[in-house]
């Protein structure tokens, strides 16, 4: 470490909300980011009739 120490600071709602909004942008990124990976797998595995 820096040698500097580390202190909590209490966090406001406006910084709460933005935290929230972000984190669910996210989720929904990832989520549609594993369906079209899925999608594609699926695609392979049909071209090997393996499903």
């Amino acid at each position: 470490m820096d040698g500097r120490e580390n202190v909590e600071r209490p966090i406001s709602r406006d910084e709460l909300a933005t935290l929230e909004a972000e984190n669910k942008r996210l989720k929904r990124l990832l989520a549609e980011r594993i369906l079209t990976q899925n999608l594609q797998l699926k695609k392979m595995l049909d071209r090997f009739n393996l499903n």
